[in-house]
This record gives structure tokens, sequence and C-alpha cells, in this order.
């Protein structure tokens, strides 16, 4: 599939800058020091020419109002974010200059059938019954705004040639995590007991990439002749879905780039690739004259431009320092071997440290983030009653309510949680110590390591990267403070090996001990 913005002919050409930019800022708001240096310098670059600018830019430094002024400037601009919660702090900020949000059928409700609109009536057999609907009415108002505020499975799934279509400026917000939204997006599983319709061919092993894209082929045969009035309206849904990830797959059809995996517990395979270079432009970029990614931890430029397929001619690269102090938002690295193989030694350790930081910290809000449930689970188990109280476990269909309930109470409450390491704003008394017990590495398998061994370097980057995102949760302005404890001393050399590549906001922050 070709490009619609080589269909229609780039627009883009080199430019004297906007010398008015920051007079597009939100109004009722002043750019700061370092928003207007960053504006002033990402203009620069696009009106150089250049279609994709990477801004490294802190947590903190307020992200969201330099999307917007470019967007003001600019005209009609996609916004994108890596999650609800980000969506709707998006919103809260701009519903008043025209800001619209572009939501999943998920999120709206049915008034006739009583279901959500992703498994209602709404696509195949009653269209009439359910007029009118509240989720086109609000898809057809967000692809009129002027500032289209989505995440990335909404924009995903929904922008298209047809329906949303180019704009002048694409914003992707933690651009970081595009690699990683893209790969999943393309991958595809399938197992036994999960398809809405019965098929012919047995499952291949799960270890043999070609087989399993020749079911592929058999299963959308299959497919395409099976009687869909026989399906109920969520299995017609699904059906669809897995049609369009089988023949995407099919499309992009690469045996080196590719990898098969088990799936856990079921009879089948999962199919991922193992980059997206070649999907960047197709899925996301397409939509965008302009591309702006921001992210606090872009580390390198050059190779997250070629793991997204982007020419390193094409893009220009803008960072900024730390506002905020350094004492402020310390970074203490401890000296902990958090390793698997030191568990046993390392684990009761690390409950014991925990302990005397909470201690120390008995009449304050924290956070505490870990990088999966089960240390979770093992630190409330070890803590003392009184510490362990003091837990608001924040996770599943419960994790916003349980994140607002630490933000509301007004005792000293910690939050704990393996999946907040990007996206909360836990400014002020909301949080004045943070807690990291170990670095959060991806798991070593499958797709992962095929992937690592690939380029190691990668995988190290992936880690720090996300501690990195994880430190700047409780810092968002210059008055505020914390001060964050990393329990692991894998932080000391994952810093030496990686120098060159830290932002110096981030280095400068850290203090080793012991």
């Amino acid at each position: 599939m070709g490009s619609i913005l080589a269909a229609y002919g780039d627009r883009r050409s080199q430019r004297a800058p906007l010398t008015d930019i920051l007079s597009h800022f939100p109004p009722g708001f002043t750019p700061r020091p370092i928003q207007a240096k960053a504006l002033l310098e990402i203009d620069a670059a696009f009106s150089s020419g250049k279609r994709f600018v990477f801004a490294e830019l802190p947590p903190g430094s307020g992200k969201s109002h330099l999307a917007v002024t470019l967007a003001r400037a600019y005209g009609p601009t996609y916004i994108c974010t890596l999650t609800k919660q980000l969506q709707a702090q998006y919103m809260d900020l701009f519903r008043q200059i025209g800001a619209r949000e572009l939501k999943g059928r998920s999120a709206f409700q049915c008034p006739n059938c009583g279901d959500t609109c992703a498994i209602g009536g709404k696509r195949f057999r009653y269209p009439k019954q359910c007029e009118p609907c509240d989720y086109k009415i609000a898809k057809k108002r967000a692809f009129r705004a002027p500032i289209c505020i989505c995440n990335y499975a909404s924009f995903i799934h929904n922008v298209s040639p047809t329906q949303g279509g180019l704009r002048p400026l694409l914003v992707l917000d933690e651009g970081h995590s595009v690699e990683d939204t893209l790969l999943d997006y393309i991958s595809i599983t399938i197992a036994a007991g999960t398809l809405p319709i019965p098929v012919r061919e047995p499952f291949p092993l799960a270890n043999d990439v070609d087989a399993c894209f020749d079911w592929l082929v058999g299963f959308l045969v299959d497919a395409a002749n099976y009687d869909r009035e026989r399906l109920s309206e969520k299995a017609e849904i699904e059906l669809e879905h897995l049609e369009k990830k089988a023949a995407y797959a099919l499309e992009c059809r690469d045996r080196e780039h590719w990898i098969v995996e088990p799936v856990e517990g079921k009879t089948g395979f999962a199919l991922k690739p193992l980059t997206v270079r070649s999907f960047g432009e197709e899925r996301v970029f397409q939509y965008g004259e302009r591309v702006l990614l921001m992210s606090a931890t872009i580390l390198n430029a050059e190779k997250m431009a070629d793991s997204l397929g982007i020419d390193p001619a094409e893009m220009a690269f803008v960072s900024a320092p730390c506002p905020f102090p350094k004492e402020h938002r310390q970074v203490v690295a401890s000296t902990l071997n958090m390793t698997m193989g030191h568990r046993n030694r390392s684990w009761p350790a690390m409950v014991a440290q925990i302990q005397a930081i909470m201690e120390g910290h008995s009449e304050e809000k924290g956070l505490l983030l870990t990088p999966s449930n089960e240390m979770l689970k093992y630190i409330q188990g070890g803590l003392s009653q009184d510490q362990a109280h003091r837990l608001v476990l924040a996770s599943g269909a419960t994790r916003l309510a349980e994140y607002n309930r630490h933000c509301d109470s007004t005792e000293p409450t910690v939050l704990a949680a393996c999946g907040y390491w990007e996206g909360a704003d836990l400014f002020g008394d909301r949080s004045r110590f943070q807690i990291i017990p170990a670095i959060p590495r991806p798991c070593w398998k499958g797709q992962i390591a095929a992937r690592g061994k690939m380029d190691p370097r990668w995988y190290r980057m992936k880690s720090i990267a996300k501690l990195i995102q994880g430190t700047g949760r409780s810092v968002r302005s210059g008055s505020d403070f914390c001060v964050t404890y990393v329990l692991d001393g894998a932080l000391r050399r994952e810093a030496e090996a990686l120098d060159s590549l830290l932002p110096d906001w981030f280095r400068e922050a850290i203090v080793f001990v012991g």
C-alpha cells in the first residue's frame, strides 16, 4: 500500500520559521524558557524541510503544551498518547480550544441494546435500530476538530486514508512507545478454543514460521466461505479483526524477520515480527505531513529512526535540559544484586530496605514501582503490617480507581504498581518519594530474546529507558521535589555502558551509595 502523503503529493516545503510561534501557546498559559526554546528549535527543523523531529524532553517539561502550540500554528493535527489516562489529561487541558477525543467502540454504550458499541448491533445486523450512534457522532466530531486527541490503539484502528486522512501535523507523545505499539498490533495469535469459526486444517507446530503462514492462508479461505449469518455480532467482529491481522501478516511476510512462539496453556501459535521498519509509514506516519515524536527517553535518535524505518536525512533531533534543580529529583542508587540467581538473598534484603525507606517517609505519600506483580506481592507480604497497610495496589480493572484513591487520600499512602512507569502525574504531595527495587527489563524470551540477540544494545536501552520514565513520575514543576530510591546495583553498570546516551538531566541526578 502506498502512502497517502505520496498519493496527494508532499505539500511540505522549506519556509521561514514562524517568528510568532510562541503567540500560539495555549491561552491562559505562559511558556517557560525550556518550552520556548524547544518550540523555536522544532519549528526551525520543520521549516528547513525535515519531515520528522525527535524531541527528547525531560518529564515535567510540559510536552502537551508544546504539542497544542504547534497544532494551533500548523493547522489540523493528530495528537497520539500512550494511554487513555494521558488522553484524558490532554482533554482536561485543551477541550476549551477545540480539542476532541477519538475513542474506540468499547468506550461507548449503545442506548438500544445496552451493550458497548464493540459488541452491540451497530455494524452488522441492526444499523437502523442503533441510530443515532454516539460512537459515530463522536468519531465524526473528532475528525472535524482542529485537534484530534487519541491513544495509539484508537489511532491505528480508526484513522485511514478515507477516515481522518492526512493532516499537516502528527504528534506522537511518548514516541519511544511507537515501536512496541506496532510490534503488538502486527503480531497475531491463533489458539484453539478462541477462534470464532471452525477450521479444517490442524494447527502447525509452533516452531515453523512457513507452516504458520501457510495455515493463515487456509484460515482466510475458510473465513471467506463461512456463513456469517450463523455468527453473533461479537463473533463476527472477532472474525473480521482476525482476517485483517492475518491478511496484513501475509502481506508483510519475511521469514527472516518473523518468529513463531507457542501460546501458553493452549494449542496454537503466535506469529510476531522482529522489526517494524516496513510498517511505520503505512500504519502511522503517512497521516502526517510533519511528524513530531516527543519523549523523555529518545536516547539514540538515529537508532530509533532506523527501528521505525525513517530515513535519517528526513529527521532532526532536538533536546532540552531539565529545568528543575537536581537536588529536587535525586536518584539514590543502591547495590543489591537483583539478578534471578541471587533472588533468595536479594529479595529479603530488598524488603528490608523498602521497610526502612517507608519508615523514613512515614508522613509522606510515595510510589512503589516493580517490574512484576510477583515482586509486588512478595513485598506486600514481607512488610510490617502498618507499612503494608499504606500500600494502594493499582492493577487490573480497578487500576484507575486505586490511582485516584491514592491521589485523593489525606493519609500517607504509597501507590504500588507495575504499570505506572509512564503516564502517571504524581505532582506535589501525591508523591515525595519513589522506590524502584529493580531495573524493569523486558522478559528475555521469544520475540524479545530474538530481537535482543540481533542488537544487544537495544535490549539495554529498552530497560534503562523504562527506568528513566519511572523516575520522572513525581517531579512536575520547579517547586516540586521527590527522591527516588533505585535498589538495583546494576544501575551503575548500565549507566557506565550507556553513558553517552543517557540524558544529561538524568545522569546528573544519580547519587551512588555503598
